[in-house]
């Protein structure tokens, strides 16, 4: 401890310490004592150090309605005592809370938001930034790897789909798969797996099906299959990923689907 006095006027005499070799978050108490001919005093003073918090984690979101969302994160893991609130930035704008939640509304479909949180301290020093969170606020992605057979199940010629859909993580999450056709009522249904069994086909009829993912901010693009049933006598177990193909043995199938992006 270095010890630096001067005196004042008025008799009156001041003092600073400086201590050495300190550590991040140490805590301890310094006496300061004054004497003079009328007597003494002293003074405790706590003292406590610390240094910026680190960053908070496990940045995510939940999806609450079409505009509106609602932020979370764990607290920083050193530091967090002198924490008095947290900044989340979305692209240009900043918002604070005291807690690791925050809702956000009036957000626009179509729109990437960008977020980042960090903490800040009485002294208004900030923490270490978290790992930027990417919002992507679209509809799903369309489903892919479209394929299909034919097959008999409990005396019903029926069409067995199967298709593939790559989860974005930045998107509000899959809430079901809409299918909508002209095989039979009713012409639409809903699943939350990934494929699906029509039933109900019958010869010399064209059937267009179309499959599209849907999230709570609408739907994605669909995708189209066209089968037309030349005639069905027997069970087909041939499974065709191709854009147009023709099946050739009792039965005759056209199968098309349109990509889109």
């Amino acid at each position: 401890i270095t010890l630096v006095g001067k005196n004042l006027q008025n008799f009156e005499f001041s003092s600073e310490a400086t201590v050495q070799n300190i550590q991040l978050s140490n805590n301890g108490s310094s006496l300061s004592c004054s004497d003079q001919i009328f007597g003494s005093n002293e003074k405790r003073i706590s003292i406590s150090i610390s240094g910026i918090s680190s960053s908070p984690g496990n940045v995510s979101f939940t999806a609450e309605t079409t505009t509106h969302l609602t932020l979370y994160w764990s607290p920083p893991t050193e530091n967090i005592n002198c924490i008095v609130k947290y900044i989340v930035k979305i692209n240009d704008q900043q918002m604070e809370t005291t807690v690791t939640s925050l809702s956000v509304p009036n957000l626009t479909i179509g729109l990437v938001y960008n977020v980042t949180v960090y903490s800040q301290d009485s002294d208004n020093r900030n923490g270490s930034t978290s790992e930027l969170l990417t919002v992507t606020w679209k509809v799903p992605l369309p489903v892919s790897a479209l394929s299909w057979n034919i097959s008999e199940i409990d005396g019903n010629t029926s069409i067995i789909l199967i298709w593939e859909h790559e989860e974005d993580s930045s998107r509000p999450p899959i809430q079901h798969f809409f299918v909508s056709h002209n095989i039979s009522e009713p012409w639409n249904t809903t699943t939350m797996n990934s494929s699906i069994i029509l039933t109900g086909i019958k010869r010399e009829n064209t059937y267009v099906i179309n499959i599209s993912a849907v999230n709570i901010l609408g739907e994605s693009l669909p995708q189209e299959i066209e089968a037309i049933i030349n005639e069905v006598s027997t069970i087909m177990n041939q499974i065709s990923s191709t854009t147009s193909t023709t099946i050739t043995t009792t039965s005759t199938f056209v199968y098309s689907s349109l990509f889109q992006e």
